[in-house]
């Protein structure tokens, strides 16, 4: 049994595009892939639960300017790039 061993997760979604066999990722990894065709879904009833994205910051109380903006930023930038993202995240799921 042979496999490939990876410390960087493009580089693993490059080895599932590149035909080294199947891989489990995050589909706002794997989106643009699968849009493309590069990338094909199997096994769909097992997939494994969302995981949440958090931003965290030491308290609410006096929050700084800088840190509002960057969580804006980084739901702004997700929303852009991972559309998939945001529909998971406004249907709860």
């Amino acid at each position: 049994h042979r496999g490939i061993v990876v410390n960087e997760s493009s580089t693993y979604v490059q080895c599932g595009v590149a035909g080294f066999g199947i891989l489990q990722a995050p589909g706002i990894a794997l989106e643009r892939y699968l849009a493309d065709g590069s990338l094909v879904e199997v096994l769909e009833n097992y997939r494994p639960r969302p995981r949440p994205v958090s931003v965290l910051y030491p308290s609410r109380t006096y929050l700084a300017p800088q840190v509002h903006a960057f969580v804006d930023w980084v739901s702004q930038r997700f929303a852009l790039l991972y559309p998939l993202w945001l529909e998971q995240k406004t249907s709860g799921a």
